[in-house]
């Protein structure tokens, strides 16, 4: 039953989910009717870091599923701080790191929108993160940190991975211009 996953997802009952996923087969890519959620969705959003693992070890798990506003899984652990999930995901999982969500936000443009450095340091640690990707705005991942005057994102955007300090985004404005407003 997938309301049953879905609440075994939500509130972290390992036991329940695996009983629910392996015995009784239930659809781990079953989807919210109104919101596209699928049952990773909410364990990577609520921080279940076990349940992440069994539902993606399942062969059949779409790691890379879209919401109603093509949010996906890595998307959710980003917004919520969950960095544990950002790195089983990415490194252990293979997702892509570049999808683009709501807004035309990557993964990585919401670590830098939730000043999360830790989980930026995760997302640009794979040599397939697109660390110049543009939003619908078409700010990047450094405006975004600009804005927020988030300093250890900026350098580390800045210095480690060389992101273009001139680019320019929304209205023209430079990660420079982002820093000054």
């Amino acid at each position: 039953d997938r309301r049953s996953l879905v609440y075994a997802c939500q509130s972290g009952n390992v036991n329940i989910m695996r009983h629910l996923v392996i015995d009784k087969h239930c659809d781990v890519n079953a989807k919210d009717r109104w919101s596209g959620y699928t049952p990773l969705h909410y364990a990577c959003e609520k921080g279940h870091i076990e349940i992440v693992k069994i539902l993606t070890n399942q062969p059949q798990c779409n790691i890379d599923a879209g919401t109603a506003y093509n949010d996906r899984p890595l998307h959710k652990a980003c917004e919520f701080g969950n960095v544990d999930i950002v790195h089983h995901l990415v490194i252990g999982k293979h997702c892509d790191v570049n999808a683009k969500g709501r807004n035309g936000y990557t993964p990585l443009h919401m670590a830098c929108l939730k000043c999360d450095f830790e989980t930026v340091e995760v997302l640009t640690s794979s040599t397939e993160c697109n660390i110049e990707a543009k939003n619908n705005d078409q700010d990047r991942p450094l405006h975004l940190a600009c804005k927020l005057r988030n300093i250890n994102i900026v350098r580390h955007l800045v210095i480690n991975k060389h992101c273009d300090v001139n680019a320019k985004g929304r209205n023209g404005l430079t990660p420079l211009h982002m820093a000054c407003l």
